[in-house]
């Protein structure tokens, strides 16, 4: 006989009751605004089942339609807002534009809408903008340049926050008169509650409670769902009573249909107060073996399935994957992580079934023979010594190639040793730093005109200036061809870091304290550059294109 398996991790019952409507306003009456607000707010991360199936349609009789409307329908339902302000509809033109023209609650796109106003979307879907709704959402908030909004039915098939920007996509708004609702605090509550918190893999089970409000209970809805808000088995009814058994619900609950894995029991009532109260109680499903698959995340070779069994340790594959210019660190359960929760070869003991991802760091490379000794990579540039006089700098003009801050040149080479301009120098810091678009559009620089040769250093040169990066020379030239020396050009990358100031003994005999002590230091002491050794700086050397870039890789990367 299996046994059964306690999570004391489990033995939490994740509660969600907002805010009383009262903490919004004295004397016992709130905002119907408000409560519409928070009604839909508890409903983000809802996701459908497919094919439109979900909650709302259901309780509109329309399930399997599309579903903006009918969340903006149910939400206002379930917060008090009566239909003479926002009707139950569930197509965005016939039920929603042209009933709020109708009723005089309408604004155009230019309105500057107020929290709980409701927005409709004309989107341009390949043939233009045609002056009909294509979906709905309620506006959360909105600023200058967009508006803020929840939103059913999204391009994910679930309730989300969306960011929306203040264009001719917005067709309108309706603007519905909220008022207040008079309302006595109540906090429902569930007693008895019997439900399974660990499951055996196809087994069938029943949840019994009762939920009790000092009011009648209009909604009374349960399901099962995963971690990702997926979910297995849903009902729900309308009591009218004070009390509402879960056993209604229970037969639509189809537990024996769960896989392995982690989930949750969700419980959600409101009553005719307009109290909402929402339950989340974790459960396992747990089964007689577990697949561990991989997943190289960008790279090639991943490790086969395998196949845990239940309390079993199992050795995670010793398989590498790889991945070209990356180090591979290790294994985690999620595609974004950027540290490991697993090696390979290590030991999983969790009984659930995982996606194990691979995670990666861009390899800061080390070259030999123009063959890079960690991840194989190889420099192309035939005038980059990466294993002689040019290894120090090998990582950097790998990194400023890999990321669009250089091209060396037509004919392949590098000229790393070639003197660095100050229009060059200037063009990889703003390449560095995002190349952001400048704010202006004329140069004040006599020598610097946005035509020929200078072309390409044009927006950089202008971006440096406006940031304060550079200001050029006393005659108003920049003199773009100069070369840059040094101590210059570690001036220049400090003021783009911020000018900060370093307290740090001076390491350097040929540094003095003039204009470009402070960025010197700053430098030193923080890895930009450790100098030639003996003492020396070289401030007045003409700055490469090799060492430019090693001053902007140890600072950036």
């Amino acid at each position: 006989m299996k046994k059964r398996l306690l999570s004391l991790a489990l033995a939490l019952v994740i509660v969600i009751g907002l805010l009383p409507l009262s903490a919004f306003a004295a004397n016992g009456d709130t905002s119907i605004r408000e409560n519409f607000l928070r009604v839909a707010a508890s409903q983000v991360g809802y996701r459908e089942n497919y094919e439109n199936i979900t909650k709302y349609g259901r309780w509109y009789g329309m399930n399997r339609q599309p579903w903006c409307a009918m969340f903006v329908s149910w939400c206002a339902r379930m917060s008090g807002v009566p239909e003479s302000e926002i009707p139950n509809f569930a197509a965005c033109n016939s039920g929603g534009v042209s009933w709020f023209k109708k009723h005089n609650a309408w604004k155009n796109g230019s309105y500057t809408p107020l929290p709980g106003d409701i927005v409709f979307f004309d989107f341009d879907e390949g043939s233009g903008y045609d002056g009909r709704a294509e979906h709905v959402g309620i506006v959360e908030s909105v600023d200058d340049d967009y508006v803020y909004t929840i939103e059913g039915n999204t391009s994910n098939d679930m309730v989300e926050r969306k960011r929306r920007p203040r264009d001719r996509s917005i067709l309108g708004y309706g603007t519905p008169q909220f008022g207040t609702i008079s309302y006595a605090r109540c906090d429902m509550s569930l007693e008895n509650l019997s439900y399974p918190n660990d499951i055996w893999e196809g087994t069938s089970h029943s949840v019994s409670g009762t939920v009790r409000s000092d009011y009648a209970i209009m909604w009374l809805y349960a399901d099962l769902r995963d971690e990702d808000g997926n979910f297995y088995g849903y009902g729900y009814c309308s009591p009218g009573t004070t009390t509402a058994s879960l056993q209604t619900l229970s037969g639509t609950l189809k537990y024996s249909s769960l896989s392995t894995g982690r989930y949750y029991l969700y419980i959600e009532a409101v009553d005719y107060a307009y109290n909402l109260k929402i339950w989340k109680l974790p459960f396992i499903v747990f089964g007689s073996g577990y697949e561990v698959r991989y997943d190289a995340n960008g790279g090639i070779n991943a490790p086969q399935m395998q196949i845990k069994q239940h309390d079993a340790v199992l050795n995670l594959s010793s398989q590498i994957p790889w991945r070209d210019e990356y180090i591979f660190l290790g294994w985690a359960d999620s595609p974004t992580a950027e540290k490991p929760k697993y090696a390979a070869g290590s030991e999983y003991t969790d009984n659930f079934d995982v996606t194990l991802w691979a995670v990666w760091k861009k390899c800061a490379h080390s070259y030999k023979n123009a063959v890079c000794t960690v991840c194989g990579h190889e420099c192309s540039f035939p005038d980059v010594d990466t294993s002689g006089r040019h290894a120090p700098f090998a990582a950097a003009i790998v990194w400023a190639i890999d990321g669009g801050i250089t091209t060396g040149y037509k004919d392949g080479s590098f000229h790393p040793d070639a003197a660095c301009t100050r229009a060059q120098v200037a063009t990889f810091l703003w390449r560095a730093s995002g190349c952001p678009e400048p704010k202006g559009t004329a140069q004040d620089f006599t020598d610097v005109k946005n035509e020929g040769s200078l072309t390409p250093y044009y927006k950089a040169i202008l971006w440096a200036t406006e940031s304060g990066i550079t200001t050029g020379y006393d005659d108003g030239t920049f003199r773009p061809f100069d070369s840059c020396s040094r101590a210059q050009f570690v001036t220049l990358l400090w003021r783009a870091a911020g000018s900060d100031s370093a307290e740090v003994e001076n390491p350097f005999d040929d540094v003095s304290e003039d204009v470009y002590f402070d960025a010197i230091m700053w430098a030193y002491s923080n890895g930009v550059t450790v100098g030639y050794g003996n003492g020396e700086f070289r401030p007045d050397n003409t700055c490469t294109r090799a060492e430019t870039l090693t001053f902007i890789y140890r600072h950036f990367a």
